[in-house]
């Protein structure tokens, strides 16, 4: 299995987005998932949520769409998308969703 995370921090009423700029090097990271998946490897990429005030995870269209179209890209080859919401304290990150 291959994997890549990301933190998402950028909110927009109850919607978490990625990513807040325009990051080229995540755009690399896809088509790294997409040539893993063509391989036959598992790939995930993974979102890690440190909110508890969203509900929503979505790429954000309006700061780079064409990372977007890659995000959605690479669904369609089969690459898993998984957010994934915590709660972090002083003490612990737990998975809340």
């Amino acid at each position: 299995m291959l994997h890549r995370s990301k933190k998402c921090h950028l909110k927009k009423r109850n919607i978490c987005l990625f990513p807040r700029c325009s990051p080229k090097r995540g755009q690399k990271h896809l088509a790294t998932l997409i040539k893993a998946k063509e391989s036959g490897f598992r790939a995930v990429m993974l979102f890690v949520i440190q909110r508890s005030d969203v509900e929503i995870f979505t790429p954000a269209f309006d700061i780079d769409p064409s990372y977007a179209q890659k995000l959605k890209n690479a669904y369609l080859n089969g690459v898993e998308i998984s957010p994934l919401q915590v709660k972090v304290s002083p003490i612990a990150t737990l998975c809340a969703r």
